[in-house]
């Protein structure tokens, strides 16, 4: 692909709202299929992710969110072809990922309906509205989701009055705006009651579900955020609308996102591979759910369909694995190989198991195929990551 950033992989068609509709598997980008989904893991990682990749940011402490200048000096820019080591291709082939080598790391009542959780494979999932998110939110996926971006690129105003996080997982975003803008009210929301109970004093979290009607009080927030938020939603332009409601004219909407789609600028990346068959499963998957996991590739186009101005988008390149010779993108390509690899499980085995009807263990044998592949140096895989914002009209 030479680092295009190209046309994404479509899993059916839209109707003229944007809807995804589940009919034929159709795969225009590259010659195979999507390829996996993504999020991040804990918080020292991200640390480490950002002082590698953006060792000069300070405005949005996240290895992705944030890049120095526009421009080839920045190796994760899709612009640039990331250059592979030669040489210890097999370093990792007899050795497995060692979590401990530092590389892995009350505000609303609640019935007890919503508090309940679903068991299944040894994972938890969340008990209200079951089904409609198929990522566990137990405290090894929670972990797996703190490496998310912390704080925001969109210029909102100095003393914003509300902010609300949509889909906050462990909440740590909602807190550590809490504690960076203490003018504002901002509101975590989820599906499960899974954030801490001591928080700021000007922070609390929600249960709700961002594709139903939105309650929020209009023309009232000053940032609505997403991050990591594949195959969440059937409908993003509807969800868009909601948001697009709540803010104040002139505010700001924000969205993170990962791409379905892992490849190589060498063959290497290729549809029988694990990764390659990872992304045909994800797209089977996403196709009978009737959801989209490739939310990334839209999310500008679905911002300016809903009203949107001034849209910004921001992608960046990110090497899966130790096989970059530049030292900066092999660093970066080990932590996230790391939240890769730890969360692997836990956003594919709900897909696997529940919608693709596969066995408990056939899964984990899959599981076991991917490890494999993260250790080969010879295939030389990286995905892409965009970061997305516009603002509504000011009045």
């Amino acid at each position: 692909m030479g680092g295009e950033y190209g046309t994404p992989p479509q899993v059916g068609a839209r109707n003229a709202t944007g809807k995804l509709q589940p009919e034929t598997l159709v795969h225009p980008y590259l010659d195979h299929v999507p390829r996996p989904t993504f999020q991040f893991t804990s918080s020292h990682i991200q640390n480490t992710l950002q002082q590698v990749a953006y060792p000069h940011s300070h405005h949005c402490p996240s290895a992705m969110a944030t890049a120095p200048a526009e421009g080839a000096s920045d190796p994760t820019l899709i612009e640039v072809t990331i250059e592979v080591e030669h040489g210890n291709e097999d370093e990792d082939a007899n050795s497995t990922f060692d979590p401990n080598d530092g590389t892995a790391s009350d505000t609303t009542s609640l019935s007890s309906s919503v508090s309940k959780y679903r068991y299944e494979n040894g994972r938890r999932y969340h008990g209200y509205k079951d089904g409609s998110y198929l990522i566990p939110n137990d405290e090894k996926q929670l972990n797996v989701q703190d490496l998310g971006n912390k704080l925001h690129l969109a210029p909102i105003p100095e003393k914003p009055q509300r902010i609300l996080d949509i889909g906050t997982g462990t909440g740590i975003w909602a807190i550590d705006m809490a504690d960076q803008y203490e003018s504002a009210e901002v509101i975590g929301t989820d599906l499960a009651p899974t954030q801490p109970t001591f928080v700021p004093p000007n922070c609390k979290f929600e249960i709700d579900d961002a594709s139903s009607e939105w309650t929020f009080t209009p023309n009232s927030a000053d940032l609505v955020f997403f991050r990591f938020m594949l195959g969440c939603f059937a409908d993003w332009p509807a969800v868009y609308r909601g948001a697009f409601k709540t803010l104040k004219p002139g505010g700001w909407l924000e969205h993170h996102e990962g791409t379905p789609d892992p490849q190589s600028e060498d063959g290497t990346v290729t549809p029988d591979n694990p990764f390659g068959r990872w992304g045909l499963l994800i797209a089977q998957a996403g196709q009978i759910l009737g959801k989209d996991f490739a939310v990334g590739y839209h999310t500008k186009k679905f911002m300016e369909e809903v009203g949107f101005i001034n849209v910004v988008e921001k992608k960046y390149k990110l090497p899966i694995g130790r096989w970059p010779a530049d030292p900066r993108m092999k660093e970066l390509g080990t932590w996230y190989r790391a939240y890769f690899e730890d969360g692997m499980e836990g956003y594919a085995m709900a897909l696997l198991t529940r919608v693709l009807k596969w066995e408990f263990l056939e899964a984990q044998v899959f599981f076991a195929q991917l490890r494999a592949a993260f250790k080969d140096k010879n295939i030389h895989a990286y995905s892409y990551f965009t970061c997305v914002y516009g603002q509504k009209p000011p009045a």
